[in-house]
């Protein structure tokens, strides 16, 4: 089995409305629970990029200039929120927190 890495999320362009008020530059470390005030949706569709960069530390995407980040928008096409996934190397000490 892979090791398992926390992963950064940051909100790094907001436009528009968020109903969940995500904006740029807050940040949540994942490890194993989802971090409170991520909305559902978005986090839905950061889930495939999520489980990559969690478990597969080798492997990146296509599109990506680094293989430790990507970067997705949330589903609201007329307020889009866009987040960076970083892959940490180093554990970080909570299991889930917002900076």
């Amino acid at each position: 089995m892979s090791k398992r890495v926390d992963v950064e999320v940051e909100v790094i362009s907001q436009n528009g409305f968020c109903g969940q008020g995500n904006k740029v530059g807050d940040k949540w470390v994942i490890k194993g629970k989802t971090p409170e005030g991520i909305c559902i949706s978005a986090f839905c569709s950061m889930m495939p990029f999520l489980n990559v960069m969690r478990y597969a530390e080798k492997d990146s995407f296509p599109f990506s200039k680094s293989p430790d980040e990507v970067t997705f928008a949330c589903p609201d096409a007329a307020n889009p929120v866009v987040y960076r996934l970083r892959r940490l190397r180093e554990p970080v000490a909570s299991d889930a927190s917002r900076k």
